[in-house]
């Protein structure tokens, strides 16, 4: 097969050339980001002194003298670099004098005309190396006969396809991880169910996969159920069947068609049969929610030739690949392109947690940026990808079960991280709510198949220290839920109702930011008070020796009151003391009994002095009575570096809110705190801990005009410690995190190439 390279956009062209020159001269090279290269795109170095180069020039739709003035501007930074030898290659097609023009202005470097690629020595090349072809998918996917291929398998017939809408679809096509392991699990089972969350790429996948076949000779055909395919099987046939979105259909959700039992007996013809295979796309909860209700795919037992198409199939250059894709092959006005590259948004875009193919699409389609200002576009572009609702808002409506519903509100009203026992205990009082409320039909199984609906798609379960917990699949999750709360209060009522845990009417609050009525504010707050001494759901993790754990927050009334301030804070000022009182009543006894910790205690004041707490000022009791349990009765022996830091930075910020004793007592214990302080230090067998306190006890007895008996030098001697130099970030890469395999600099100069 001859190509011209035309649909290769010059990153493409440039892979293609470093795989191709890769397989015939039997070297590896070292590639360079496309942009300003300073005249090398490809470098392979045998030694300090020498080193092969190579120039890619993509003009395959430009004339002969475009090609030479191009060349012509490489000349001083080859001259620069004395490469031996230097390489070209070009999509321009190459006769003898062109080839001698080439020798003759990169004289001597070029050497001979075997080092000038052309548009025939690489097509020449491809047919010596059908492997480098085979991985190029849109080298040969794009080719004429094989577009006319996918056009009679009616792969597209439900779209109404043209050549030119596949063709479209196709050059934007970026291989990723997950598809040599979707080809590796149809090759040993014969059929693949690939599933994800919304926008990740499923069905691009599975059509890459059906194309890929017909190149192998294959017939291919989409089919919407099973009697389609089996209308279409021929015994003596090479075939392939797509099923996309296969359980989404009314008719596999409908089991009085039995439907599940004839795919599970298709399934079983495919497996045994060696012409033929089978791809299916579902959306993992569909899937699940599947398994669990239609006994045939139970049995089926379908994960072994499962392929979960997953965000982190997308390394950083891939995603930025197909960024660059679709802006390169897109009709959006060149203004709006140019307003992102030099706004860096390609950076964030890039390394959005976020990052959706389907986003991508979407904000690359003309239709939705037409009426958009080019300087609006980066903004709007990042917007979506910070709120991209619309990818989840279909799934919810049409096609969660109610228990898988009401099991992601409970999600979105617990913490980012919670026990997946106490998510039950919330679910399980918002069923009853809901069942007598608005007869929602109930089962004592419903949060055990709402999770398997949910797992993999909206939620995930991760064993964390031997402890199953709950957390969003992705962060859009989230954001749309909770977009989705502030929208409809009558779910918002049933989870104040049905909460258990006073993190949830907190979480909330924060949720439905902006103004509220003092009815609903009340509900809210008494259900808080109702929880204020019940245990959170918020966790931490606990290290025990070198056992991890992961264990409910201990949080005491003081911090419980701290945390209900964005509740209180939008009532009305004149209800807002009123409101507060049943907790500052259990406050107010917790500061008379509690043990000696200032730290709180004064987190408590500086709240009150801060106007956090609203209803409470200095003027109040409470304020009044913290102040007196801080500073009376303290024991210097016990009350440790934290509290006495905490009490002495209070003293010298507020001192008129302190008696003159209260102050002096701070001075009068000193000697003996900071000897109590200094036994520790010498007893603490962490060289870290050690030091860290020793650098408090300085930095309080530097504020009260006082020394220490004990010298930095004379610690680290003792300890024959010296600390290592703290880390200064060298080793990751300029504007990326570690592991990251474009930095910065790799990103703008791709993204450049747009806009020159």
């Amino acid at each position: 097969m001859t190509y011209s390279f035309a649909s290769l956009s010059p990153l493409d062209f440039e892979l293609l050339v470093r795989d191709l020159l890769q397989a015939h001269l039997g070297v590896r090279f070292e590639s360079f980001a496309s942009g300003r290269d300073g005249g090398v795109d490809l470098r392979y170095t045998r030694d300090r002194s020498s080193g092969l180069v190579v120039q890619v020039k993509h003009f395959a739709n430009s004339s002969w003298p475009d090609l030479q003035r191009a060349l012509s501007r490489e000349l001083p930074k080859v001259q620069r670099l004395a490469p031996s030898p230097y390489l070209i290659a070009t999509s321009q097609s190459m006769t003898a004098d062109r080839k001698r023009w080439i020798l003759e202005t990169f004289a001597p470097y070029i050497g001979s005309p075997e080092n000038v690629y052309g548009l025939e020595d690489l097509n020449n090349l491809l047919t010596q190396h059908p492997d480098v072809e085979r991985v190029h998918f849109k080298l040969w996917l794009t080719s004429t006969n094989v577009l006319e291929r996918i056009l009679h398998s009616d792969i597209f017939a439900d779209q109404g396809s043209e050549l030119a809408h596949l063709e479209s679809r196709i050059l934007r096509f970026v291989s990723s991880a997950s598809l040599p392991r979707a080809l590796k699990i149809l090759n040993e089972h014969a059929f693949c169910v690939i599933t994800g969350v919304p926008g990740i790429g499923k069905t691009t996948l599975a059509e890459m996969i059906a194309i890929d076949h017909l190149k192998r000779d294959f017939q291919c055909f989409r089919v919407w159920d099973v009697r389609d395919a089996r209308r279409a099987w021929r015994e003596s046939t090479n075939q392939l069947f797509y099923f996309d979105d296969f359980l989404g259909r009314t008719a596999m959700r409908d089991p009085n068609r039995n439907e599940d039992e004839q795919l599970v007996r298709f399934i079983h013809d495919v497996a045994q049969s060696t012409r033929h295979k089978l791809v299916l796309t579902s959306r993992d909860y569909i899937l699940n929610q599947a398994t669990e209700s239609l006994e045939g795919l139970r049995r089926a037992n379908l994960e072994p030739s499962r392929c979960v198409v997953a965000l982190s199939d997308y390394t950083s250059r891939a995603r930025a690949r197909i960024l660059y894709n679709h802006l390169f092959y897109s009709n959006i006005p060149r203004a709006h392109t140019e307003a992102l590259v030099s706004s860096k948004a390609h950076r964030t875009i890039v390394r959005h947690s976020n990052y959706s193919p389907r986003i991508i699409e979407a904000m690359t389609d003309v239709l939705n940026v037409r009426h958009m200002p080019p300087e609006q576009y980066p903004k709007a572009f990042l917007q979506n990808l910070r709120n991209p609702r619309q990818l989840w808002e279909t799934a919810y409506n049409n096609h969660l079960t109610t228990a898988a519903q009401n099991a992601l509100l409970v999600a979105t009203s617990m913490p980012d991280e919670a026990l997946v026992d106490d998510a039950e205990r919330v679910f399980d009082a918002l069923q009853a709510r809901r069942s007598e409320r608005y007869s929602q039909p109930r089962s004592p199984y419903d949060w055990r198949r709402a999770l398997r609906e949910l797992e993999g798609t909206f939620i995930t379960l991760p064993n964390k220290y031997g402890t199953l917990t709950l957390n969003f699949h992705n962060p859009s999750i989230r954001d749309f839920l909770e977009h989705h709360l502030r929208a409809n209060r009558a779910d918002v009522e049933d989870l104040i109702a049905s909460a258990v845990f006073p993190d949830q009417p907190v979480r909330l609050a924060q949720i439905l930011r902006g103004p509220g009525n003092t009815q609903f504010l009340e509900r809210l707050l008494e259900r808080y008070t109702d929880l204020f001494t019940a245990p959170v759901a918020s966790l931490q993790l606990v290290r025990r020796g070198d056992v991890n754990s992961l264990e409910r927050r201990d949080q005491s009334p003081i911090h419980r009151l701290i945390a209900a301030q964005p509740i209180v804070a939008r009532a009305p000022a004149a209800e807002r003391a009123r409101l507060a009182a049943p907790m500052v009543a259990h406050v107010s006894e917790y500061v008379a009994t509690a043990p000696q910790n200032r730290v709180e205690l004064f987190q408590l004041l500086s709240s009150i002095r801060e106007s956090s707490i609203p209803g409470i000022d200095t003027s109040h009791p409470l304020f009044v009575q913290t102040i007196e349990r801080a500073y009376d009765d303290f024991d210097p022996v016990f009350v440790g570096a934290d509290n006495y830091d905490a009490m002495l930075t209070f003293a010298l910020a507020h001192p008129e809110h302190l008696r003159p004793e209260q102050r002096r007592r701070l001075d009068d214990h000193f000697e003996d705190f900071a000897s109590s302080e200094i036994d520790y230090i010498k007893e603490e067998s962490d060289a870290d801990q050690k030091l860290e306190v020793f650098d408090q006890l300085v930095g309080i007895a530097e504020r009260l005009g006082r020394r220490i008996s004990l010298t930095r030098e004379e610690l680290l001697e003792d300890l024959e410690y010296q600390r290592e130099p703290d880390y200064d970030g060298e080793g990751y890469s300029s504007g990326g995190s570690a592991g990251d395999d474009m930095n910065d600099a790799d990103l703008d100069n791709m993204f450049d190439t747009l806009v020159e």
